[in-house]
């Protein structure tokens, strides 16, 4: 009989710093071991190497290669019960998103590739470029995978009690229609919880990889003003780009509120 030990896919964690940029790097590599521990909660591995690179320091990737090379080397022949995983492809501060080497041979691993948000807090938003005191700001790079989405407070005074509900529709007909319940239309509901954002910060709300960007999504936030009104605005992106990062959030009132991608 197995041991529990035995008991799941075994995985090969492939992690990355950027020894040049310290804080960065720390902040990154907490990062990628919070995601794999939330997948290891999530579902059956057992750990049986681990490799970090040093990013910046040696060409080629060795801790990349010695990582394969570990993953076939545990590899029961014939079967796929391997898993090599790698936390993000997000560049680390000032350095290029990850990008895998050519490897000779032909052992390809099961690739398990996560999204973790390495330094949300490195992107620099040029506040003063806000189309309105509370806006949606996309960080669209070309050289990375994801797309963050930042919650812009480019007002005068802070908000507090903010809650940001995110909803998708492969459409904008959904959007439409008027909300019920006080809910969003659609399907894909996440919602998150700030207690205060300050003036001329922002707040990450969402990261959209590539295999999202066929759907559109509306913002729907409620926060209490500076005057203490409680208040619920909405914005919506579809097909924002390096040229399209801004969007501004409008009152939403009870007919609904049309989301445009124009």
């Amino acid at each position: 009989m197995s041991s529990k030990e035995d008991k799941g896919m075994k995985a090969v964690v492939y992690y990355r710093t950027r020894p040049s940029e310290a804080e960065a790097s720390a902040r990154a590599l907490l990062a990628q071991k919070e995601a794999v521990r939330e997948l290891f909660e999530n579902y059956e591995f057992r750990l049986i190497r681990e490799f970090t690179e040093r990013e910046g320091e040696v060409k080629g990737r060795p801790a990349f290669r010695a990582a394969i090379r570990a993953a076939a080397a545990h590899t029961t022949p014939g079967l796929l019960d391997v898993a090599f995983i790698i936390p993000s492809c997000a560049g680390i501060g000032s350095g290029e998103a990850f990008t895998e080497p050519r490897l000779r041979g032909d052992y390809r691993p099961f690739c398990w590739t996560l999204s973790a948000v390495l330094d949300p807090g490195l992107v620099e938003i040029a506040l003063p470029g806000a189309p309105a005191a509370l806006s949606l700001y996309a960080d669209f790079r070309w050289n990375e995978p994801d797309t963050r989405f930042y919650l812009c407070n480019a007002g005068t005074g802070p908000i507090t009690e903010v809650v940001v509900v995110t909803d998708s529709a492969d459409s904008t007909e959904p959007f439409d229609n008027p909300c019920r319940d006080g809910e969003p239309p659609g399907s894909g509901i996440n919602v998150g919880h700030w207690d205060v954002v300050q003036p001329g910060r922002c707040v990450l709300i969402d990261v959209l990889g590539l295999a999202r960007v066929d759907s559109h999504y509306r913002y729907r936030v409620t926060f209490t003003t500076a005057a203490g009104l409680r208040q619920t605005m909405s914005a919506c992106e579809g097909g924002m780009d390096s040229e399209n990062r801004w969007v501004a959030f409008t009152e939403e009132r009870a007919a609904g509120v049309r989301c445009s991608t124009d």
